[in-house]
């Protein structure tokens, strides 16, 4: 193992001008390689270390190695824990990995080692490791110890475990207070945890259980994975959860504010890490061009899905490759509801891993949208049909002591019935690995939220509404179903109209079109959350698996814009003989924003049988759409607030050189971003408090 141990370059950047460095550190018994290689081989690049280096331009991967035997069997040249830091620590000075940003992975006692390095660099003063260490993944690492160790312990007599074993006892105190120095110190390091742990023995033995894989850090949720502790840091693919999580964990680790130095003239270059070596440069832009792609009722867990769906998969990769040829850029994609039939955590799982295939696919075209949804009424849970609370809801929703504590009071047992359903979804939607808007902010519903996509100064609205609470049942429920100005308010901070005003445009998501809700709800819709119908230029939805673009102007004002989607994947049977009907499509729209002015046109897709038997998405002919032409004809959209130079500067960071961003300019965006999560968390505190009150 002699040339498996120090750090081990596994891939480089291209040119010199590598952008950060991503180390990965093994556990007891492993070694800089096999450790993560899905067969646990020593010679074959295949495997995920690389995969990373190749996904991600700019990074130089590394993995560092040392003796680490479980017994003295083979070896006695196990340090300890302090011993095996500082030999970390040297090894990292020596190949100079303390000027760019760095991330490191760790596996079981490889997380214990990485932690112990950070405090001696403390120690020791080595100030630049601590401050260009931007991430650390935990997979299965025990911060508390791991029982497996006192079971070798006991048999020591035959095992001759090693100096490693001992400090991995459970409830150890040295690694208590190890974890205790961690959690009190990482967040004012600046440094981002991400934590996955096993479910599932090896040899009849969890190596390391939940409480100890857990390091205790607020805010930061430890992700279950179905795989034992050898082969969960072990990705097969590059469609594993573990493999998307830790991508998607590196590139927003490495969206961070950084500082490099000059140092040839002492000039300090602020700016934020991207996939390539060079600096976020951004400008004044007067025209923003925003597309988005438009999903909805995939009813993923359908019976007959599972034969039928590779196909439909193909065939709406091949035209969606098509489009985006066409494009330059595709910045975000929504989904209205119903991804999946049952609303299973299995059905979700496998939503993952289609998604997964989705942001493959797209980064294969060099694509990385944000991703956005809303829950339908098959993303839910049913109920007990008998539930008194379900009962209320279903027959009594209109009367005001029903209604009333359903909306002021988190405990109310219809409140607490609609965040049981959606339970599974919540967690999927908190654990999935694709690309989110960093501004979100969560509202008083399951589903419910607000966010912003900010480009080039411009800045687009989301707000998601679930509008499936009140179908908890099964039957007819159109004309019965709900929207109310508190979920507007409850996403937005307490004041939705002004939030809506704080963007250029806004988007308003929902799984049901507007005919399912009472007339109350109607009226809450059109009157408060709309109340100016250029409020959303658009309001998409689904649920009824059929394409409907509606335009409705009253009284000389604006019309109101609504797109109801095509579904993904639909089935309708009809007839005495239960006829089945397929419908599959999706739709691309595109936001064009030139100074003042903006228009928006949408290309409707929908798949047709041909003569020959097979399937092809093709362009909807049923909207009308110009001669030979993908999309709508432009149809203009009243900006929400004035673009004019002086606004758009106080937006985005004017650079005379490009090549330099200052510190105050940077300030500015930090101020920005702060600026929304600290109104986030202060409404959440608001709520607290609003809930103690009513308690008292």
């Amino acid at each position: 193992m002699s040339n498996l141990t120090g750090l081990i370059k596994i891939s480089s950047h291209q040119n010199s001008l590598a952008s950060a460095d991503v180390v990965f550190v093994h556990g007891l018994g492993g070694d800089a390689r096999s450790t993560w290689h899905p067969k646990g081989k020593q010679d074959d690049d295949d495997f995920w270390p690389v995969w990373l280096g190749q996904d991600q331009l700019g990074l130089n991967i590394w993995s560092f190695g040392y003796q680490a035997e479980a017994t003295n069997w083979k070896s006695n040249s196990s340090m300890p824990l302090f011993d095996q830091a500082s030999n970390l620590l040297d090894w990292l000075d020596i190949h100079d990995i303390s000027k760019r940003p760095l991330v490191f992975i760790t596996h079981s006692m490889g997380g214990l080692l990485v932690k112990k390095m950070l405090r001696s660099a403390l120690t020791f003063q080595k100030q630049a490791i601590l401050e260009q260490t931007k991430g650390i993944v935990f997979l299965a690492t025990p911060h508390t110890g791991s029982h497996l160790a006192n079971l070798i312990d006991n048999i020591s007599v035959l095992t001759q475990a090693t100096v490693s074993v001992e400090e991995l006892k459970a409830h150890s105190p040295q690694l208590r207070e190890l974890n205790e120095w961690y959690r009190e110190n990482v967040r004012s390091l600046g440094i981002a945890t991400k934590v996955y742990y096993e479910t599932q023995p090896v040899k009849g033995i969890l190596v390391v259980d939940p409480d100890s894989a857990n390091p205790g850090i607020e805010k930061v949720k430890p992700v279950a994975i179905p795989n034992n502790h050898i082969d969960l840091c072990k990705p097969d693919s590059q469609n594993s959860q573990v493999y998307l999580g830790i991508r998607k964990f590196i590139d927003e680790c490495l969206k961070t504010p950084v500082r490099l130095k000059d140092d040839s003239n002492g000039t300090v270059y602020v700016g934020e890490m991207s996939d390539s070596t060079g600096l976020d440069k951004t400008s004044d832009h007067s025209d923003v061009l925003l597309r988005c792609l438009h999903l909805t009722d995939l009813h993923l867990g359908m019976d007959g899905l599972e034969n039928l769906w590779p196909n439909v998969e193909e065939i709406f990769f091949n035209d969606l490759e098509y489009l985006c040829q066409k494009v330059d850029s595709l910045d975000l994609v929504m989904f209205t509801g119903d991804l999946t039939q049952h609303g299973s955590k299995w059905e979700f799982q496998q939503v993952d891993q289609l998604l997964g295939k989705f942001w493959n696919k797209f980064r294969q075209m060099k694509f990385e949208p944000k991703f956005l949804a809303v829950p339908g009424n098959h993303d839910l849970v049913r109920p007990d049909k008998f539930d008194p609370a379900l009962i209320n809801l279903q027959d009594l929703w209109n009367k005001p002591y029903v209604q009333e504590p359903f909306w002021n009071k988190i405990e109310s047992p219809q409140r607490q019935l609609v965040i049981k359903a959606f339970e599974n979804y919540v967690q999927w939607w908190e654990n999935t690995t694709v690309p989110k808007p960093e501004i979100y902010s969560e509202g008083i519903l399951p589903g419910d939220f607000s966010a912003t996509i900010e480009k080039d100064g411009f800045k687009l609205g989301i707000l998601g509404l679930n509008s499936a609470f009140l179908q908890l049942m099964g039957g007819d429920r159109e004309g019965k179903l709900a929207l109310d100005m508190r979920q507007f308010n409850g996403a937005c901070n307490k004041n939705g109209p002004s939030w809506a005003k704080d963007h250029d445009v806004c988007l308003l998501l929902t799984h049901h079109p507007q005919d399912w809700l009472t007339d109350e709800a109607q009226d809450q819709l059109k009157a408060e959350i709309y109340s100016s119908p250029e409020r959303f230029a658009l309001h998409l939805c689904g649920h009824m698996h059929e394409f409907n673009l509606s335009s409705l102007a009253e009284g000389g004002a604006n019309p109101r814009r609504r797109l109801q989607g095509c579904s993904l994947f639909g089935i309708e049977g009809w007839g005495e003989e239960n006829k089945k009907k397929r419908l599959h499509g999706y739709s691309l729209w595109e936001l064009k924003i030139k100074g003042n002015t903006a228009s928006l046109s949408i290309s409707p897709r929908k798949a047709e049988k041909k003569q020959h038997g097979g399937w092809k998405i093709d362009r909807d002919t049923s909207f009308e759409l110009p001669k030979g032409e993908d999309s709508t004809k432009p149809v203009k959209v009243k900006l929400l607030r004035e673009r004019g130079r002086d606004r758009v500067a106080q937006d985005k960071i004017t650079i005379d050189n490009p090549l330099i961003i200052t510190q105050d300019n940077q300030i500015q965006k930090w101020k920005q971003k702060w600026k929304q999560k600290l109104s986030d968390y202060q409404r959440k505190l608001d709520l607290a408090e609003d809930e103690s009150k009513k308690k008292n």
